[in-house]
């Protein structure tokens, strides 16, 4: 408002002196001339013709920021809707993907960490390897075999959030939710005991350790992000920065060719 009220201030300001020098005019106009000799006059330059010369150009130096103050304030306001709708659209994703896949994914960890301190050699456990071993599987209390049931089905609900919502996921980050999906469903499998014996064929179908890290990056950068465009809603912000994973790689996968 204070901005306009000046802006109109200087589009009516030369009108406004405009008049009064010629009042001023009015009352000296006796003494607009200066006599050099006889018959010879030197006209002086007069509050009038200053207004005159003046008008014109504080009237377009007006109409100049006019048109800067608006063409910034539209600027403004378009990038406060592009901020919003991206700000939109992560919280989107924080709160449909990683929210309820880490909550999910975070219980699971805890199953597996208390099962895997049971065991006589803990460092050495892996659940989906010891599934092969019948006699380790008979051993299991009731309790056990609860948990490792449980571990089994949160990892169907992990890979159900990830099919419900793979649209809300960086690409980046899809090959690693692939390999924890394929590891969940061959530990359901090797816990049905629908695999057999043989332990080997299924050994790279273990869990991803690079998916934790890979997703504590990603959601640095998200929330980062979402802070900025809140913090800042009114100002340009450029595209999103890449996500840069090579510090996690995947385990080499095999891909036969074909004749």
């Amino acid at each position: 408002m204070r901005s306009l009220i000046f802006l109109l201030s200087l589009t009516v300001f030369p009108m406004f002196f405009s008049h009064v020098s010629a009042q001023e005019n009015k009352l000296h106009e006796t003494n607009s001339t200066t006599k050099l000799s006889a018959g010879e006059e030197i006209d002086r330059w007069t509050s009038r013709d200053i207004a005159y010369v003046l008008s014109p150009i504080v009237s377009l130096l007006g109409v100049a920021l006019i048109v800067y103050y608006t063409r910034r304030n539209v600027m403004a306001e378009q990038r406060l809707k592009a901020n919003e709708s991206e700000a939109e659209f992560i919280q989107n994703k924080l709160d449909k993907f990683y929210g309820p896949f880490l909550l999910v994914s975070n219980t699971n960890k805890l199953v597996a960490q208390d099962l895997r301190a049971r065991q006589s050699e803990p460092s050495k456990h892996r659940l989906l390897e010891r599934l092969f071993d019948e006699q380790w599987r008979t051993s299991l209390s009731a309790g056990d075999n609860a948990l490792i049931k449980e571990i089994c089905e949160s990892g169907e609900r992990l890979s159900n959030i990830v099919e419900d919502n793979a649209g809300l996921v960086s690409p980046e980050i899809l090959p690693y939710l692939s390999r924890v999906m394929a590891h969940f469903r061959i530990l359901k499998l090797a816990y049905d005991g629908k695999l057999g014996t043989d332990k080997q064929p299924f050994m790279r179908y273990v869990y991803p350790r690079s998916l934790d890290p890979v997703l504590e990056k990603e959601l640095d950068r998200l929330r980062g992000r979402l802070a900025l465009l809140r913090e800042k809603p009114t100002e340009s912000h450029g595209s999103l920065p890449g996500l840069d994973l090579t510090p996690f790689p995947l385990d080499d996968w095999p891909d036969p060719r074909r004749n």
